[in-house]
């Protein structure tokens, strides 16, 4: 009698698929993608009804979440005998964020923990060469005008060797044209 009695309590336990609150698994928690790529997040529901209908949400947090449209051609929703999965192609950074897959029950919304989408710039080869190409080329650039200043200045210090007052006056033109400039290069970059 007593063996059937813990028997009967242990097929109760571990059987019964009622006991507990239902609950909803997303894979992955975190994820970290480049833009241009496809990512896919997975939810199932636990403990709950065989079909549920589920909806993904996007938002700070699931207070503040909005429903992930799927009309925009990148963002495409699937649903299984396992679950639901989200799949976003071609992602942007405007795809970043927390996501949270959701399950009405009893009138009432469940929401999954959720997962954290970073979607980081691609940058590509190409275009790492060219910014840094055209930094080079503004600083020969500069450093020919800086040049072309300096030679104009000797040249005018040759012609008016004997009048002091004007060489003082180009050096301070000079002096204040060099500030310019390097206030200018220190823009572009």
């Amino acid at each position: 009698m007593e063996i059937y009695r813990l028997t009967w309590v242990s097929v109760l336990i571990t059987g019964n698929s009622a006991v507990g609150s239902p609950f909803l698994v997303q894979m992955p928690s975190s994820l970290k993608v480049t833009t241009g790529e496809t990512f896919s997040l997975n939810c199932s529901l636990r403990n709950g009804r065989l079909d549920p209908d589920y909806l993904w949400y996007r938002g700070f947090n699931r207070s503040t979440a909005s429903v992930v449209p799927s009309r925009s051609g990148r963002v495409f929703y699937s649903t299984d005998e396992n679950g639901a999965s989200l799949r976003v192609t071609g992602s942007r950074r405007a795809d970043s964020g927390q996501y949270f897959c959701a399950v009405s029950h009893n009138g009432e919304k469940i929401f999954s923990d959720g997962t954290q989408v970073y979607v980081k710039e691609h940058i590509k080869y190409s275009q790492v060469i060219f910014t840094f190409t055209a930094i080079l080329f503004r600083i020969k650039y500069s450093l020919q005008l800086n040049t072309r200043i300096r030679e104009v200045l000797q040249y005018f210090c040759l012609l008016f060797k004997s009048n002091l007052s004007y060489i003082k006056y180009m050096l301070q033109f000079y002096v204040g044209l060099s500030k310019y400039i390097a206030k200018k290069i220190i823009a572009w970059l």
